[in-house]
């Protein structure tokens, strides 16, 4: 009999613990899969802070991987929407992103007359996700801080590390005191009930301050500062049972202290993670001890930028908060050689020293002056590392109003819905009609161009309909059209272009001292989605009979399609760019598809493409084209032989086979070249990207070297700045009379290391 007690109990335990696990590792799952697609990061670098009325901001905008934090290269097409301080939308144009950078300028109207203007970007993968990302500009309305006039209202803040209080265990809680712009020391004390202190804490220069507590049943408590003009601060009701921890750094190591008051704590019901954008550093239950438990970390083994801790008893989330892990600078990454070449002018040349193969770089010259604001760069810009919290910062540590992550979706296993693919240019749709009859002309042949591009040819669909995808284009530039027989032919572009709209804005309870925090939603900003469709008879199944022997041997490498990973890509050739070992090329049009292991070395456009079949018919010349628009759905299987091997040597470079659901229909491409001096027909002007001109300096009504424009001007901006192994050189206009001036080079480099270098120059 005591051996069978012992085994139950024995088989209890283990099952337990395996319950238990099985609840950490289900944590763990979903939010690893909640995080597994890349989001863009879009980090901007202005030339300068604050701006007039009229007046440029020039800037770069990189865009990085939220995981990896490296260029993130897929994004090709963005829009920047502004809007005035009312929520109006001012102006939006669009962006061309080369390798994950962009640079442009935002023009100030010269009748702006708020103090901040707004401004988004948006591309249509970042639809996907509910992370929308407002920033603002200072305008400069007088030559002055216009909140330098306004009366500082003084206010006090309370942040919960717990995010709960606990009767009977010392709780933390930070206190931050707001008096304007001014920055001094407080004293204060925390008072129950009875009008009795309880405990005292005093603020740095900052106005940030800890606070312990030990909260008892029944009893209420507020704070009081003891300088004058303070409203007492009443500290939110404690409960009676629960769990609290507070995070101490020191000397670069972390200490994660948990404290609680139950007596029947469960060894099994509390877990912690550290983490970030889905990489999981730490995942461990808490064995309590006494009711305690400390455990510790090293800031060097967590990633850089804003790290989480997350508090949960079983699936459920107690308690959040972060510390923000600051990435370390490359130390001399470049060197800055100056070279005066007459009185107004100066030749500067770049060197490298880092060791990544490139850097992408912007340049901003300021003159220089004591109470100037610079641009604080990459490596203390908050939107850097995440989509930083309201809240505040004290050092590192970071305290936040509110969750960062989404648990209750994360916890129900939701995932983001993939409905916006990424766009590589510009889609113009249409439909062609008999300018006599007005029939609509079907499978109609014709050609197009823009003004540097090559003639392309295409045909409307069996309805007279017709789609131009990926087009690159400048504003201003044209796209033309033109037919066998123009007078014959009429046509009507059906393009839905941007609409104009305004945002909802609304003022924050707690911010309103400084004219309001504002919270833009989302209306009529984009151009609309266009669904592709490809010429399909639905009516003519494929089974697997259907598929060639040669796709069924052990050199072929098969991806069937099923409903888990039919989201993952939008198109066919989206897959075939995903996969190791096969290279995409696109240029002008003209799509070929490459083997690497058909070829040692690297690979060019004079290397022998591989042959693409799609249900045993192979795809010559302008046909490949037609892979980007053959959506996911529409297809059963993708067999990718690298080698040729086991095709009979007619594929020696290798082979890839597509097998869709339905039979297909070889699109009707005639390859034909027409001459552009048949005059083709014009369409548009009012699609493409925004071009970038050269920087010029601002006219200022004040002069170089003068205190004004020593404190708001600015002498040069050089973006763009792809600095490899050789060198780069660039002249700046900056007059003899600038005596002293401030060089700022920021960037990223292709491995994500962060370049952020500040050069103060003298002359004499």
């Amino acid at each position: 009999m005591k051996k069978i007690i012992t085994t139950s109990i024995i088989f209890m335990l283990s099952f337990t613990a395996v319950f238990s696990q099985n609840w950490l590792d289900s944590i763990n799952k979903k939010y690893v899969n909640y995080h597994k697609l890349a989001k863009e990061q879009f980090v901007f670098q202005f030339n300068k802070t604050s701006f007039f009325p009229g007046e440029e901001a020039w800037f770069s905008c990189f865009v990085l991987d939220d995981k990896t934090k490296r260029l993130f290269k897929k994004t090709k097409k963005g829009t920047l929407f502004i809007y005035n301080a009312n929520g109006k939308l001012i102006k939006s144009f669009f962006l061309k992103f080369e390798d994950g950078v962009v640079h442009s300028y935002i023009k100030i109207p010269y009748d702006y007359g708020f103090k901040k203007i707004y401004f988004k970007i948006e591309t249509n993968w970042s639809k996907n996700f509910k992370e929308k990302e407002i920033r603002e500009l200072k305008v400069l309305q007088g030559f002055y801080e216009l909140d330098e006039i306004v009366k500082p209202e003084k206010k006090v803040e309370l942040y919960y590390e717990s995010n709960s209080l606990v009767n009977n265990i010392i709780n933390v809680l930070w206190v931050k005191v707001i008096q304007g712009k001014k920055q001094q020391k407080y004293r204060g004390v925390i008072k129950n009930s009875k009008k009795e202190e309880v405990s005292f804490f005093k603020t740095d220069n900052l106005g940030i301050g800890k606070i312990y507590l030990k909260p008892q049943k029944g009893e209420s408590y507020y704070v009081e500062i003891e300088n004058k003009g303070f409203n007492k601060i009443k500290i939110k009701k404690s409960i009676e049972k629960g769990v609290v921890f507070n995070l101490i750094e020191r000397n670069n190591i972390c200490h994660l202290m948990f404290r609680s008051n139950t007596t029947d704590l469960k060894k099994d019901s509390y877990s912690y993670l550290i983490h970030q954008n889905g990489h999981i550093y730490y995942s461990n239950k808490i064995i309590f001890k006494d009711n305690k438990r400390n455990n510790w970390f090293h800031k060097d083994s967590v990633g850089k930028g804003l790290i989480t801790i997350s508090l949960f008893k079983r699936d459920s989330l107690i308690a959040e908060r972060s510390f923000y892990n600051k990435p370390k600078l490359v130390l001399k990454p470049v060197t800055l050689i100056k070279k005066r070449i007459n009185k107004d002018s100066i030749n500067f040349t770049l060197h490298k020293f880092h060791k990544d193969s490139l850097l992408n770089l912007s340049i901003s010259i300021l003159p220089y002056e004591k109470k100037r604001k610079f641009e604080d760069g990459l490596l203390n810009n908050k939107k850097y590392f995440n989509n930083f919290p309201e809240g505040f910062r004290e050092g590192d540590v970071v305290f936040e109003k509110k969750n960062i992550y989404p648990w209750n979706e994360i916890l129900l296993g939701k995932k983001s819905t993939i409905k916006k693919f990424f766009e590589k240019g510009f889609t113009v749709k249409g439909k062609l009609f008999n300018r006599r009859s007005g029939v609509l002309l079907k499978n109609y042949v014709f050609g197009y161009y823009t003004e540097k591009g090559n003639i392309l040819m295409t045909e409307t669909d069996s309805s007279g309909f017709f789609k131009i995808y990926n087009l690159s284009f400048y504003k201003g530039d044209s796209l033309k059209l033109f037919f066998n027989n123009k007078k014959d032919v009429r046509i009507k572009i059906l393009n839905d272009f941007y609409k104009k709209g305004a945002l909802k804005i609304r003022k924050n309870k707690i911010s309103k001292s400084k004219g309001g925090t504002f919270i833009f939603g989302n209306k009529n900003e984009i151009l609309d989605e266009v669904k592709v469709k490809g010429r399909l008879i639905k009516e003519k199944k494929i089974d697997d009979e259907f598929i060639s022997p040669v796709d069924r041997t052990s050199f072929v490498k098969n991806f069937e399609i099923n409903s888990e990973n039919v989201n993952d890509f939008k198109s066919v050739l989206d897959y075939l760019d995903s996969q190791s070992g096969v290279l995409v090329k696109s240029a002008q049009g003209m799509i070929r598809i490459f083997s690497s292991r058909a070829h040692n070395t690297s690979l060019t456009h004079e290397g022998i493409p591989m042959n693409v079949y799609i249900n045993n018919d192979r795809l010559n010349g302008l046909e490949l084209t037609y892979l980007e628009y053959i959506d996911i759905n529409s297809v059963k299987r993708i067999s990718i032989n690298k080698s040729g091997i086991g095709r009979g040597g007619n594929d020696p470079y290798g082979a890839i086979s597509i097998y869709l659901n339905t039979k297909y229909i070889k699109p009707k491409i005639k390859n034909k070249i027409v001459e552009k001096k048949n005059k083709p027909y014009y369409i548009f002007k009012n699609l493409g990207y925004k071009k970038e001109p050269m920087f010029f300096m601002p006219n200022y009504t004040f002069f170089p070297g003068e205190s004004l424009f020593n404190k708001y001007g600015v002498l040069h901006w050089e973006p763009g700045v792809k600095l490899d192994s050789s060198s780069y050189s660039f002249k700046a206009s900056i007059p003899k009379t600038i005596k002293k001036y401030v060089v700022l080079i920021k960037g990223v480099s292709n491995n994500g290391n962060i370049i952020d270098v500040k050069k103060i120059i003298e002359e004499y």
